[in-house]
């Protein structure tokens, strides 16, 4: 091999590695964007879990009047049961605006009552029964008055974190869940 090849090779293997060096770059670009991503997932499961483990009293509570939605945040800071709200910052991801909303969803469904006769036995298919007519008063809960059998059962929680990428492209995640009042009617 003479030191024309050799210095040839060499050309050529710093040309491939000046271009491996701005995919590296490229690629790092790309990382930092899924880490504010991943990052903002994790604040978005984070504050759901929170909001679903709380009861269904006390969302129901927050929402006054009944038949309007409850926001929380983003533009403003806070807490609601200690779970924060507005700027969340998140160690090498920067900052995110967090914020929920929690709002009564009427419901209806078809119910066919089942009946018990007196003598019931479970050996005996005679002694229960569904009745023959469905009552659709039983499956409304579509009601704004809170001393009503047919008041609201279940709430829609949404809640979004949002941020702003280095570029100034807005992004967003957005979670919905539901939370229903299973102490019965």
């Amino acid at each position: 091999m003479t030191l024309t090849e050799i210095m040839f090779s060499f050309l050529i293997l710093v040309l491939a590695t000046l271009a491996a060096s701005g995919l590296l770059s490229y690629g790092h670009r790309g990382t930092a964007k899924d880490f504010r991503m991943v990052a903002a997932t994790q604040i978005l499961t984070d504050r759901m879990n929170r909001l679903l483990k709380l009861p269904y009293a006390s969302h129901s509570a927050e929402i006054e009047p009944p038949e309007n939605p409850r926001n929380f945040g983003p533009t403003t800071d806070g807490t609601y049961h200690d779970i924060p709200y507005g700027v969340a910052t998140f160690t090498m991801a920067g900052n995110f605006q967090v914020g929920f909303t929690l709002e009564h969803l009427p419901v209806t469904f078809a119910v066919q009552p089942f009946l018990l006769s007196n003598d019931y036995d479970p050996g005996i298919a005679s002694s229960y029964r569904f009745a023959a007519t469905i009552d659709p008063s039983l499956g409304q809960f579509n009601s704004a008055d809170r001393a009503s059998r047919n008041f609201y059962r279940v709430i829609r929680i949404t809640v979004r974190v949002t941020w702003t990428e280095p570029n100034g492209v807005a992004r967003s995640v957005e979670a919905v869940s539901f939370k229903a009042d299973l102490q019965g009617a």
